[in-house]
């Protein structure tokens, strides 16, 4: 499905998906979903969250879309090169947020495309991004392979997408 950075982040659609959808259509538009929380004890149609590669769907006990979540669970940095397979079913029309996933790049691709945004942490630090429909959170990377070898922890350097969600 063809979607829009700019647009998710200005609006929160995200091509055809948008809040306020029944799980019918999400159905029709998505599919059967890859995951779903509390699969497989629970059936999909009773779940609040749909999961497709790295798109969250999550419902209200109404069945309607209540959030709309990009989730990038990479282990290093240079993850973020193979994130745009995970992203899939979605093919972004203009940017790819794993190649503006860094804290900085991010800054700069909001003020580049005139996206207004406000700069926040939340509770034990983290950056976070408010845009006029979504909120992008960041944090550091444990190395978790360096980390055992030099028995103790190895972040990142620099902050990164952890998810980018819509906000009311």
């Amino acid at each position: 499905m063809l979607v829009s950075l700019v647009e998710f982040l200005v609006t929160g659609r995200l091509g055809k998906l948008c809040l306020g959808l029944n799980r019918s259509v999400v159905l029709g538009i998505l599919g059967n979903p890859t995951w779903w929380q509390g699969a497989p004890k629970l059936n999909q149609a009773n779940s609040e969250v749909w999961e497709y590669g790295s798109l969250q769907v999550v419902f209200t006990t109404d069945d309607l879309v209540d959030t709309l979540r990009l989730c990038f669970r990479v282990k290093h940095e240079a993850d973020f090169v193979a994130c745009s397979e995970a992203l899939l079913p979605l093919v972004f029309s203009d940017t790819n947020p794993s190649i503006v996933a860094e804290y900085t790049s991010f800054l700069q691709y909001l003020t580049e495309a005139e996206i207004p945004f406000h700069q926040l942490s939340d509770a034990v630090g983290k950056p976070i991004i408010h845009t006029p429909c979504a909120t992008a959170k960041f944090s550091k990377i444990l190395h978790y392979e360096e980390s055992v070898r030099v028995e103790h922890p190895v972040y990142s350097p620099s902050n990164y997408l952890v998810t980018i969600s819509t906000r009311v």
